[in-house]
């Protein structure tokens, strides 16, 4: 699965216009980076990435210092992982698997939850049951 498949411009505009998608591997993940395109915009800056992690399950999620919040959605695992100007949410695919809709903001965490949290709920029914 391609992770620049699984969010559309159209899915984003809400957010506003941004760049085309780049592919890259960071670690083990297979990433996907949206970066809003603030040329002649007074938005605040907004990264969202969407990271496919083969050997990492949403239960494996990191405490970046703020905590772990989780949760159950149709029937998979959540975590929400908030962070200083960001937000992750790792969807668990299998218990060795997951998705994160990773969120980079200028607006602060609080905006970065709930961008991610809704970007989630976007993503997840793409997704293959584990």
């Amino acid at each position: 699965m391609n992770p620049c498949s699984l969010l559309s411009a159209g899915e984003l505009s809400d957010y506003g216009a941004f760049k085309d998608a780049t592919n890259e591997d960071i670690g083990s993940a297979r990433t996907c980076r949206h970066e809003l395109n603030r040329q002649g915009s007074q938005l605040e800056g907004l990264r969202i990435g969407i990271a496919i992690r083969d050997t990492t399950g949403a239960a494996m999620a990191v405490d970046q210092g703020m905590g772990v919040r989780t949760t159950e959605a149709n029937g998979r695992q959540l975590a929400q992982i908030p962070s200083s100007g960001g937000c992750t949410v790792a969807i668990g695919v299998t218990d060795s698997s997951s998705v994160d809709v990773v969120i980079s903001t200028t607006a602060g965490t609080e905006s970065a939850c709930e961008i991610a949290d809704e970007l989630a709920a976007v993503v997840e029914p793409k997704l293959p049951k584990g």
